[in-house]
């Protein structure tokens, strides 16, 4: 059955996303940001969608890692055949094709550039790699164990690089950097765990 409370947090993420990509396409945007004071309220009511948007982003990521729960849970329920590591080699596919949409989207909004166009791509590279990482671990034999360390581990490196102010282009730089953001695909696996053992008793 439906999550509806998934759902709903699905649908806001999507509108805001929509209201932030709308803003980006405006003949004065670039104006807008140069000049505050020329903005009226109306503006800044939608550029503050602008300013939160690796928040719309994160929705995404976490709705992601949430979504895999779902996805192997249903597959190992609807047939008997199928195992965890059948589920996991069936994803493939459809991440490099979402990999693929984001590297065509980015040669759409920057044309060739390299290493960026390859290794930070945009959010929806970002998806693509949270995704497969987090199937991987979701098979572990501990899976929240394994996704706390793993969220641990980008936490620590997000702190060292902002300690050290180093930016690397597909890491913590670029269109499609993946740190910290990505952490929020594990986290939403974890909640999908934790809500699918106490739905299910």
């Amino acid at each position: 059955s439906p999550i509806i409370g998934l759902n709903v947090f699905r649908a806001v993420a999507v509108i805001m996303m929509i209201i932030a990509h709308s803003i980006r396409v405006q003949s004065n945007f670039s104006y807008l940001l140069k000049h505050p004071d020329k903005q009226s309220f109306w503006d800044q009511s939608l550029l503050f969608f602008i300013q939160i948007e690796p928040i719309i982003s994160a929705q995404f990521l976490f709705i992601s890692g949430f979504s895999l729960t779902l996805s192997l849970s249903k597959a190992l329920k609807s047939t008997s055949t199928i195992n965890k590591q059948q589920w996991l080699f069936s994803l493939p596919p459809k991440l490099i094709l979402l990999y693929i949409v984001s590297v065509l989207f980015f040669i759409g909004d920057n044309g060739i550039q390299l290493p960026d166009l390859f290794v930070s791509s945009g959010i929806l590279s970002i998806i693509a790699i949270s995704m497969a990482l987090t199937a991987g671990m979701l098979i572990s034999p501990k899976p929240i164990m394994t996704l706390a360390l793993a969220i641990t581990a980008v936490t620590l490196t997000a702190f060292m690089f902002e300690q050290s102010k180093s930016s690397v282009i597909g890491l913590n730089a670029g269109a499609g950097g993946a740190i910290p953001l990505i952490s929020m695909t594990f986290i939403g696996a974890i909640i999908g765990v934790l809500y699918q053992r106490f739905h299910n008793n």
